[in-house]
């Protein structure tokens, strides 16, 4: 028996067109399906070609159940929703596809901590041979606050206050190893001077 394959983050999985009745039928989403986060049904996406996947158990497993995908067509979805990827991730998987390509992605300074951003960043760019950017923001929102556990967001002076010191922080982690310091030497055995 497949394995059922998961599906975007969004939730939506493409199919063919759907019939104007099904589409007529659909069309309607409950208050609640968009206040607890579930996929409208279909017809609802601007062009009507995306429909929502629902989750299945998966048999013989004892972990969280899969979602299974129709066994229809894929077509292009043009959906309204987004799956949003985790960019370092997304970029490092670009990072062996592309060579004349910058992997840039935003980090913020009010939500993060400088050692783990200096980290991540230094392992991009080690990946894609010297392509990494970092996009310095200091996040505006205060649903981003609340994200993590906060009232209300950060002043603004106490905000960019925070990323002057951060950036700082960051780059001199970056500085803090010679370019020779890692000669990779296997006849010698020594990795790190």
């Amino acid at each position: 028996m497949p394995v059922p394959q998961a599906t975007p983050a969004s939730g939506a999985v493409c199919g063919p067109r759907p019939s104007a009745r099904a589409t007529a039928r659909s069309s309607a989403v409950s208050t609640s399906q968009r206040r607890v986060g579930r996929a409208p049904q279909i017809g609802t996406a601007p062009d009507a070609r995306c429909a929502a996947a629902e989750p299945t158990p998966n048999r013989g497993s004892s972990g969280p159940p899969a979602t299974a995908i129709s066994s229809v067509v894929p077509v292009p979805c043009r959906s309204a929703q987004n799956a949003e990827l985790e960019p370092l991730t997304l970029l490092s998987a670009l990072a062996p596809m592309t060579e004349r390509i910058g992997l840039v992605a935003t980090a913020s300074t009010t939500y993060n901590e400088p050692f783990h951003i200096a980290r991540k960043w230094a392992s991009l760019d080690q990946i894609s041979g010297g392509r990494a950017g970092w996009n310095v923001v200091t996040s505006w929102s205060d649903a981003e606050a609340r994200n993590f556990n906060r009232d209300a967001h950060l002043g603004y002076d106490e905000r960019y206050e925070r990323a002057a010191e951060f950036v700082e922080v960051v780059t001199g982690l970056w500085d803090s190893w010679e370019a020779d310091a890692f000669p990779h030497d296997k006849q010698s055995g020594i990795f790190f001077n």
